[in-house]
């Protein structure tokens, strides 16, 4: 819960001084906010049931399965990946005790699988994230 100080948002929620409102996060990125007054049920519908983290991992799994780049080391960095939900090249590279191609190659695959994310935006020392596993954990 939190107070709003932004007129434009207090004026359309119809918001007093002291009054306090209720953030809400969707998973496409949108955020909600609510008058805190309202009652729980005018909200029904709109918030997603959250995802079951072992269901998700097991989905995952059987979709990396079908391909046909389902190699050991890919296999080893994606069991590891409920351990390390972010990681870096480096990191895999010492995890999998293999080269830095290999460990480039495996991130690459689950990748294009979209299964973990480049978060970084940059060339060099970037980090991925299995962000569909930590969302599940927080929400």
């Amino acid at each position: 819960m939190g107070r709003s100080r932004y007129p434009p948002v207090r004026k359309a929620l119809n918001l007093k001084v002291g009054d306090k409102v209720v953030f809400i996060a969707r998973e496409s990125g949108e955020v909600m906010i609510f008058p805190a007054t309202r009652e729980v049920n005018s909200i029904k519908g709109m918030i997603q049931k959250p995802v079951d983290p072992v269901s998700l991992v097991a989905s995952d799994r059987r979709n990396f399965m079908q391909t046909s780049k389902a190699g050991t080391a890919i296999y080893r960095l994606f069991e590891q990946l409920p351990m390390m939900p972010r990681f870096t090249f480096e990191r895999v590279r010492k995890l999998l005790d293999t080269s830095f191609p290999t460990a480039t190659a495996a991130v690459k695959v689950l990748e294009d699988l979209d299964i973990v994310t480049e978060t970084t935006g940059q060339r060099t020392n970037r980090q991925y994230s299995y962000i569909a596993y930590i969302e599940s954990l927080i929400f």
